[in-house]
């Protein structure tokens, strides 16, 4: 029960079955992901929450998923 707590387990967890998950759907097999996720503590200066905010934001737009957000 100490994971409970953890997000690096979560984390991992969570991607371990969406993998399965999506590789069962799409009939493929392999990693989705190649690296960790980041976690990075923002303080400070208000302007560089919304810096990574929009950085977050226009990832599905600059790797070419979608067009518009």
């Amino acid at each position: 029960m100490a994971r409970m707590g953890d997000l690096s387990f979560f984390i991992k967890e969570l991607k371990q079955w969406f993998s399965i998950w999506y590789n069962r759907t799409h009939k493929r097999y392999g990693t989705l992901w190649a690296e960790r996720f980041k976690s990075v503590l923002v303080k400070g200066v208000p302007a560089s929450l919304k810096t990574i905010a929009a950085y977050i934001d226009l990832n599905p737009v600059r790797a070419g998923l979608v067009e518009d957000l």
